[in-house]
């Protein structure tokens, strides 16, 4: 993070280094790009580089940071609808959103899955970033036509369209087919899940089942 004031000059150069970090991990991947890479690419001094971010993985984190914004203000503007409607439409939204750095993200995706790394979505040093984007589907569940009337199940209903957010962008970093139809079909298939199962949550057996998909959410840190 900068520890400068953040004036429209200060923003603009922590954006262009950020915006050469991210070209950079992009082109010679995360471990070989150095610092110094970073900073002449983004015409800055090592030291100014420095200033704005401690490390190279803050550099990473920003990454994250940007993409739960985007997603938060996707979350906002949704259309009514259906939970499975609103997932789709939020799911989407990610997927276009990745292909944009889709090379900078697999840069990252190995460290990314691992919760010992500083870089990893699950760990603690992106927790923040997890509540940001926990809050974004929070928005989706209240948003929804059909969301459930109990305030838990409300809670348990956000965690669990958390965790199909992620195991549909654990799909796509695997998915090598240009048109990416498994994760395609990924999407389709959770949001038909959710169209014909949203009923069955109503009765004491889907809540239960529910809250312990939640349960599992919150023992992996994207819940509450």
């Amino acid at each position: 993070m900068p520890v400068e004031p953040a004036t429209p000059k200060s923003e603009r150069t922590r954006a262009r280094i950020l915006s050469a970090a991210h070209e950079l991990f992009a082109e010679k991947g995360f471990a070989a790009t150095t610092m110094r890479d970073i900073a002449e690419r983004a015409e800055v001094s090592v030291g100014a580089t420095y200033r704005y971010f401690a490390r190279k993985e803050d550099l990473g984190v920003a990454l994250y940071e940007q993409m739960a914004e985007r997603m938060t203000r996707v979350a906002m503007d949704l259309p009514g609808g259906s939970v499975a409607d609103r997932f789709a439409v939020m799911m989407r939204a990610t997927i276009d959103h990745l292909e944009q750095r889709r090379d900078t993200f697999l840069a990252l995706a190995a460290r990314a899955f691992d919760p010992r790394d500083d870089l990893g979505v699950l760990g603690t040093h992106t927790d923040s970033v997890r509540a940001q984007a926990r809050a974004g589907w929070e928005i989706v569940v209240l948003g929804a036509d059909d969301a459930p009337r109990d305030e838990v199940a409300r809670t348990h209903l956000a965690d669990a369209l958390y965790a199909a957010d992620l195991l549909v962008v654990l799909v796509w970093t695997q998915d090598r087919d240009p048109a990416r139809l498994a994760t395609k079909e990924a999407i389709t298939a959770m949001v038909q899940l959710m169209a014909a199962g949203m009923p069955f949550l109503w009765t004491p057996f889907g809540a239960a089942a529910l809250s312990q998909v939640a349960g599992v959410a919150s023992r992996l840190g994207i819940g509450r």
